[in-house]
């Protein structure tokens, strides 16, 4: 929306006049009420604060999805425009492992950022995603986190789980990635873990992957367990062994969407 500035010099001073009309008919001053509906007041009518707090088009509320699951997005009444952050679950950082010591952490959530046009839209679904369960003991039993979603607007994939060393090949948790927002922006991959073959090596588990909200917590190094994710969407970080003892490694944290909303 435009501003209009009566200023008749540089400096700001001086006078400006507003001259009688140079008609008798009726004029009418159409304002927004705070539910957006047009109020119309004549040459003796009044204007309040009421009306005037209506605004025009800007922030006027939010709603924060953290329940995982299904959940239902109701739009208040006067909203037109809304702007959704949607983050996938993180993954579940790996175990430490007698074979393989520090456990790699799990791949972050990723986040998609959408603006939609709501005015013909009264409701949508909403998906919040799982965050990855993080590996006990000197077994594989991490999960990977799940997507998040609103309606069919925008999805943000979940983190991958995190693996022991030499597991897998190349980059080991991936990030989760988000399709259909104005932004879409892949989830940090989990740190890797350390450790050889056979022989207790000083402890080096991975960190989890970093969300668009931030990072995991530390990671579990000399007997000491893992701290967990401290972000929405962030990575579970690894475990670790040492000597006969293998400590768990964190889950990754659940996803989160977020709604702001505009008239």
């Amino acid at each position: 929306m435009s501003n209009i500035v009566l200023q008749p010099n540089a400096s700001g001073t001086g006078n400006i006049t507003i001259a009688t009309p140079n008609t008798n008919t009726d004029r009418t001053l159409n304002i927004p009420d705070v539910a957006g509906d047009i109020v119309t007041t004549g040459d003796t009518g009044t204007v309040s604060p009421t009306m005037l707090a209506g605004g025009h088009g800007g922030f006027k509320s939010m709603q924060v999805f953290t329940s995982t699951g299904a959940n239902t997005w109701t739009k208040p009444a006067g909203i037109n425009t809304i702007k959704v952050y949607v983050t996938g679950g993180g993954g579940g950082g790996y175990s430490g492992s007698s074979n393989y010591n520090g456990g790699s952490g799990g791949g972050a959530g990723a986040t998609a950022i959408k603006v939609i046009d709501v005015s013909a839209v009264s409701t949508v679904s909403v998906t919040v995603g799982v965050g990855g369960t993080g590996g006990t003991g000197d077994t594989y039993n991490n999960t990977s986190g799940s997507s998040s979603s609103f309606g069919s607007y925008c999805t943000a994939g979940g983190g991958e789980r995190g693996f022991r060393e030499y597991q897998k090949t190349g980059t080991l948790a991936e990030g989760g990635a988000a399709t259909g927002g104005d932004i879409n922006i892949a989830g940090g991959d989990g740190g890797s873990g350390g450790g050889g073959v056979g022989a207790d090596e000083p402890p080096s588990s991975g960190q989890g992957g970093v969300s668009y909200w931030g990072g995991s917590g530390t990671n579990g190094a000399n007997a000491t367990s893992p701290v967990d994710s401290r972000a929405y969407g962030a990575g579970g970080s690894g475990g670790d062994h040492t000597g006969s003892v293998a400590i768990d490694a964190s889950d990754g944290a659940g996803g989160v969407v977020i709604v702001e909303e505009y008239s």
